[in-house]
């Protein structure tokens, strides 16, 4: 992962920690773009180091994704406590 897409990672994560949420904290799609972690494009991130982040931090398990939104896990929630 280039370093635009890991910032685009702690961008993302960094809303759980605004939010001041740990594991199992939910923010739905609508709170990234906000904050413009997620730049949202006809129902696609517009974004390729955004796309890029999303993708890592679901394969690697820091997040888990449903329809609405992101969940952060325990490995998020740890994650967090070392940005």
């Amino acid at each position: 992962m280039d370093e635009s897409a890991k910032k685009a990672a702690r961008k993302i994560l960094n809303v759980f920690r605004q939010k001041q949420m740990g594991a199992g904290g939910f923010v739905h799609f609508d709170e990234f773009s906000k904050v413009r972690a997620i730049i949202w494009d006809q129902g696609f991130v517009k974004h390729e180091n955004q796309k890029q982040a999303l993708d890592y931090l679901r394969e690697y398990g820091y997040v888990n994704e449903s329809d609405a939104g992101l969940e952060l896990t325990e490995k998020g929630a740890k994650a967090l406590k070392k940005l």
